[in-house]
């Protein structure tokens, strides 16, 4: 709850008037009386892991630490990963793509919370692994794609990638792909880029939503045809027009102190604004884009490769159709994840995995329900697409076209089919031998209606052209695994219920994966104080749409002086 949420609950229910400073106080308490201070969560966190670790087999922890020099006993805490067993073996039911994204936290220290999150059947967004770090660098991001590789993905081929395309995160990425002396590589790592996080440096480079919904529609276009292309050139027309106006509105000229001056700094905010830009096919090369005057659409998509952003031109077929995911939106409503950048470590931790328990509870006995219903041959959302396209299908007309047993293209016992819709028209193939209808594209995995038309016609199961990821019994797979709640958990405070003697995991270097020592005593784990913030951590773009805004803003109105040290 926020402290003005608080307060009208208050005010509701209590009949007490209460400042929203003395609410904001009264809540950092309870935080503090809850899960202790953000300084000693740094010690509470790998201790609340290792009794998760012990009793769910499989899960996965790594820790980055430095001695604090004179003091043995004492580690400064950099990195710490964890993907719980549970969630591993979801993944493997799951389409083989991963969003992944870093969040600036607001606590008392500076730090970035990095998130690999699946698809399932269903779209339901599974929190994969959960890394805290530092900062955003191309060492922190390359530590986190190895424990992925290592921990959750293992052997699974394909796997693909969707993220924001940033530089730090793209050079890790090439690394682990193509650096010969990477020590773990992931060679078959497939990348590409989150069409909302490209829509919105669209955005912020053209100004107009509606533009911005046209972009998106092209990215999302399908079917190789001049509907494409006509996108692409209206949107060509519509940002020349936009950038033409606003380089000679009267507000615009006001502000130029000469034209070098003017355009140097439009071409700075475009630069800082947009994604990171492509050349030669690769990615996280600025190349001379920033250098480049912004006059239209195709001048600030050309550098960026079409197989990174469009569907259509979804090489491999790697997205599976997901486009990305708005993982800053996952932190303001995901039942797990809402609301817990502001919390200590230990915080994040305890309540993203007691989430998780029940949040498997729940979408388990929903998908178990799910196979127990005849009538349903997909899960609920497949199954309603799939009712959508079948509707559609009935309106096309079938035709079957001979064909000579010579033709050398299609050979013999090849069957040619039209699919007429309206004034469209798809072509499809069938041979005798197989049962398959060869379309020209499945980009998604899923049979389009045209396809289920031809189905139809000629008695074949629909199922046959749908990949197993949409099945139900890989749907109750996913989330067939119940998680196990330690000791350590069981109680509501977690304030001194750990003791110096408990074990830890330590990374084994010719290992691939941490081996337990028992005999080895915990250290003292404690926070690096360079990273102590006076209030709170400095507002990015990306913090201030994940709910930071909402702290910072409730500071402001309260009145309290946020370059004043507080401790919370």
């Amino acid at each position: 709850m926020t402290v003005k949420e608080i307060a009208a609950y208050l005010a509701d229910k209590c009949g007490k008037q209460v400042s929203l400073p003395d609410v904001w106080s009264a809540k950092q308490d309870a935080l503090e009386f809850r899960f202790g201070t953000y300084y000693d969560s740094y010690n509470y966190a790998p201790r609340l892991l290792e009794g998760i670790v012990c009793s769910n087999s499989g899960s996965f922890i790594d820790i980055k630490d430095t001695e604090v020099v004179g003091c043995k006993d004492f580690r400064v805490l950099h990195s710490i990963f964890w993907a719980l067993a549970q969630c591993i073996h979801a993944f493997h039911y799951c389409r083989p793509v991963l969003c992944v994204k870093g969040t600036p936290l607001c606590g008392r220290y500076q730090g970035v919370l990095l998130t690999a999150l699946a698809l399932d059947a269903n779209d339901c967004q599974i929190p994969v692994a959960f890394a805290i770090v530092e900062s955003e660098t191309k060492e922190t991001w390359l530590w986190f794609l190895r424990n992925m590789k290592q921990a959750v993905v293992r052997e699974r081929a394909g796997v693909c990638i969707i993220h924001d395309c940033k530089v730090e995160l793209v050079s890790a990425l090439d690394d682990i792909q193509n650096n010969p002396e990477e020590p773990h590589p992931w060679k078959d790592v497939r990348s590409r880029w989150c069409m909302l996080h490209l829509a919105e440096n669209f955005l912020a480079s053209f100004g107009d939503k509606k533009l911005m919904t046209m972009f998106k529609r092209l990215c999302q276009q399908k079917k190789l045809s001049n509907k494409f292309t006509n996108i692409w050139k209206e949107l060509d027309e519509l940002t020349f027009q936009y950038m033409a106006e606003k380089e000679s509105s009267p507000g615009q000229e006001m502000q130029q102190g000469s034209s070098k001056h003017d355009d140097a700094e439009l071409e700075a905010q475009i630069a800082s604004n947009q994604l990171n830009s492509v050349r030669d096919g690769e990615e996280g090369n600025l190349g001379h884009e920033s250098k480049r005057r912004i006059t239209k659409f195709s001048d600030w998509i050309h550098l960026k490769p079409k197989e990174k952003w469009s569907l259509l031109y979804d090489t491999k077929n790697a997205r599976y159709g997901i486009m990305g995911t708005d993982i800053s939106d996952v932190y303001k409503s995901s039942h797990v994840c809402k609301g817990i950048l502001c919390l200590p470590l230990s915080a994040i931790v305890e309540v993203t995995f007691k989430r998780t328990v029940e949040y498997f509870k729940n979408t388990s006995a929903a998908a178990n329900e799910t196979m127990n219903d005849q009538a349903m041959k997909f899960p609920q959302r497949v199954q309603d697409e799939m009712n959508c396209k079948m509707q559609k299908a009935q309106g096309h007309q079938v035709i079957c076209m001979k064909t000579n047993n010579n033709n050398v293209l299609l050979g013999e016992g090849v069957k040619k089919f039209v699919v007429q819709s309206g004034q469209k028209r798809a072509a499809f193939a069938r041979s005798e031998n197989t049962p398959h209808v060869r379309a020209t594209r499945q980009l998604l995995r899923k049979p389009c209606s045209h396809v289920i038309a031809v189905c139809c016609q000629i008695g074949v199961s629909t199922c046959t052209y749908m990949s197993p990821y949409y099945s139900v019994s890989y749907l109750c797979n996913t989330w067939s695994r119940k998680l196990v709640v330690p000791e350590n958990l069981r109680n509501d405070r977690i304030i001194g219920r750990f003791s110096w003697e408990s074990k830890m995991p330590t990374w084994i270097s010719d290992k691939k994966l941490p081996t337990w020592i028992s005999d080895k005593k915990l250290p003292t784990w404690i926070p690096d104080k360079k990273l102590e913030c006076v209030f709170h951590v400095s507002l990015t773009s990306d913090s201030t749409q994940t709910g930071t805004d909402e702290e910072e803003q409730e500071v402001q109105e309260m009145g309290l002086d946020t370059n004043t040290s507080k401790n919370v």
